[in-house]
């Protein structure tokens, strides 16, 4: 069973994955955010700097399937929820009883409700910087390359990614926003989290630097 960690706190989970970048960011975070059978998710991965958002998913099974395999394939230690999460949710991800279970369950966060903003999630990805890691930005279109699953999910390589002349990431280049309001809720949540670990860290006279993006992958799952 994965421990459960209270609502604000940003503690590192027991791991020995480290990030490349040198900003403080340590753990591999998957923020799930939905109701009922609809799902949507986001995840950032320190050891490259890639930044994954999801189409949102209906689950007519009502078992979490499209998510658990998505958990099983990308293996996080912390999977942040809405401190209003539905508890068989929260249940499902702490003991892997769902079919498929989880090899390895993670560290469960609960975060308030309040960051799971749509709106603040598309906001929010406007906002990223994407830069290499020794701090290029890079020129013109990024295409991302396919990912072979190991699992009935399946994922898309994304589209293309334009960058502004600020060096912004433009959202609404790549983003679904009507197919994807649970999962920009997500973002908004899983961007608080890794800021605040970042601010933190930087409180503890770690190396300056801000959240380190190579670049952003759209991504569907499908059953």
């Amino acid at each position: 069973m994965s421990k459960e960690t209270p609502t604000g706190h940003t503690g590192s989970a027991d791991s020995g994955s480290s990030s490349g970048d040198g900003d403080g960011i340590k753990q591999f975070a998957f923020a799930v955010n939905g109701w009922k059978n609809t799902m949507g998710g986001a995840y950032y991965d320190p050891s490259n700097g890639i930044f994954y958002l999801m189409e949102d998913a209906v689950d007519t099974g009502g078992e979490f399937e499209v998510l658990i395999m998505l958990l099983e394939q990308v293996m996080p230690e912390v999977v942040l929820l809405s401190s209003k999460a539905e508890e068989s949710l929260t249940s499902c991800i702490q003991k892997a009883e769902c079919p498929g279970g989880i090899d390895k369950t993670p560290t469960v966060v609960k975060r308030p409700s309040r960051e799971y903003s749509a709106s603040d999630g598309f906001k929010k990805l406007q906002r990223l910087s994407v830069r290499s890691q020794d701090g290029v930005v890079p020129s013109g279109n990024h295409r991302s390359s396919s990912t072979s699953t190991r699992s009935t999910a399946s994922q898309e390589p994304g589209r293309d990614i334009h960058f502004s002349k600020n060096s912004n990431l433009t959202a609404n280049a790549f983003v679904n926003v009507e197919a994807s309001h649970y999962s920009l809720g997500a973002v908004a949540a899983l961007l608080s989290y890794l800021q605040s670990d970042i601010a933190r860290d930087q409180d503890n006279d770690s190396p300056q630097g801000g959240l380190f993006v190579s670049k952003v992958e759209m991504i569907k799952t499908q059953k």
